[in-house]
């Protein structure tokens, strides 16, 4: 059960931020003020958005630590996640499937060629960056769910790859719980040493099914996972990706359906209840079940 901290909102048919920006989600949380000893905690609203103008945070971020932003490209097989606190942007993560060419394949080629040799579809992760002021398990849980929602379920990926600098493996490992398949490397599109972490589809939807909404009291846990989104909202942020994809293509391979509804109890504080409604017309899509490669998604 979410409490009133964590309520996630799904409002009608979302207005976009921008017209090639569309709010796949929104939700509450609380920071504590440091500053003060008798401030209450701080609430902010946390948007995450499909976007196509990421590259403003990210460039802030790798300039403050000296590295350099690289091509971003543009292409039909790349997804950009922006977060958005209190209406201003504080976060991106970028997603990119297989099309033949990975970034991770420069340092890394006789891994992702053993995993395309097994026949598995590759989304490559990078471009994250997120604001040091944004000091939320909530938010990152979030948009990392988010970006799995979008791999495994929309894009029909089996297997994540992301490259990071060796500084940050303990915390995918032991946050997100991503497996290090490579040893350290220059990457030179950076300007830095990099590392290849690898997660499958099986181990991520084992793991989001046992974990989600379990927050542990033991400060030795350091999983993120408790903060993914529940299964009626993923459903509901699963269906505007195909909306949004399908308004961005002009395609019709989906017929539309009446208007989405769904009922999610949300408790909150002195036992009021939410309600989530999501969706005003969303593309009838077929059901993916753990594991499925989803190759009707894809289409031409």
């Amino acid at each position: 059960m979410l409490t009133k901290s964590d309520a996630f909102s799904v409002s009608p048919a979302p207005k976009p931020v921008t017209m090639n920006d569309t709010t796949l989600a929104e939700f509450s949380y609380f920071i504590e003020n440091f500053g003060s000893n008798n401030s209450a905690p701080a609430e902010r609203r946390c948007k995450i958005l499909l976007s196509t103008s990421g590259d403003q945070v990210l460039s802030r971020m790798y300039a403050a630590r000296g590295y350099s932003l690289g091509d971003s490209g543009c292409s039909a097989d790349r997804t950009t996640l922006a977060v958005q606190i209190d209406g201003q942007a504080m976060g991106t993560l970028s997603l990119h499937m297989d099309d033949g060419h990975l970034a991770a394949e420069e340092q890394y080629p006789e891994f992702i060629s053993h995993l395309r040799s097994r026949g598995t579809r590759i989304c490559e992760l990078g471009k994250f960056a997120i604001d040091p002021a944004v000091r939320s398990k909530r938010v990152l849980g979030a948009i990392f769910h988010m970006s799995w929602i979008a791999a495994f379920r929309a894009r029909g990926a089996t297997d994540l790859i992301i490259e990071v600098n060796p500084r940050h493996v303990g915390f995918y490992r032991q946050a997100l719980h991503f497996e290090q398949v490579g040893e350290e490397r220059h990457c030179a599109r950076v300007g830095a040493p990099g590392v290849l972490l690898h997660l499958d589809n099986h181990k991520m939807n084992r793991l989001v099914a046992e974990l989600r909404g379990r927050r542990s009291t033991s400060q030795r846990d350091n999983s993120f996972l408790s903060y993914c989104f529940s299964a009626d909202e993923e459903e509901i942020i699963l269906a505007r990706f195909f909306e949004n994809e399908a308004n961005a293509s002009h395609r019709r391979c989906w017929a539309p359906v009446p208007a989405l509804r769904r009922r999610v109890q949300i408790q909150g504080g002195g036992g009021a209840v939410s309600t989530l409604t999501g969706g005003s017309s969303v593309p009838a899509c077929p059901t993916l079940h753990h594991g499925q490669r989803p190759d009707a998604f894809n289409t031409p």
